[in-house]
């Protein structure tokens, strides 16, 4: 479990420098996509990161942290996402 853990939190590590997370906020922001449409997409992105795995917590734990600044970039409270 931890390795599964430690592996998904480098996969959004590289997701994240490769840009995806922040052009992902843009081309929602660019679409006028509300709260709850995001919030879906990041369920899906989460979903798609557990069937990978094979574990729901490491894709949880991985990607559960960044939901605070998803929100701050599209001006959002927290709790909607």
């Amino acid at each position: 479990i931890i390795t599964l853990i430690v592996a998904s939190e480098i996969f959004s590590k590289g997701l994240i420098s490769l840009g995806f997370i922040d052009s992902l906020v843009s081309y929602s922001t660019h679409m006028g996509l509300s709260g709850i449409a995001i919030a879906v997409v990041f369920a899906f992105i989460i979903f798609s990161a557990a069937v990978l795995m094979g574990s729901g917590n490491a894709a949880f734990f991985s990607f559960g942290p960044l939901l605070p600044g998803v929100a701050h970039q599209l001006s959002l409270p927290v709790y909607s996402l």
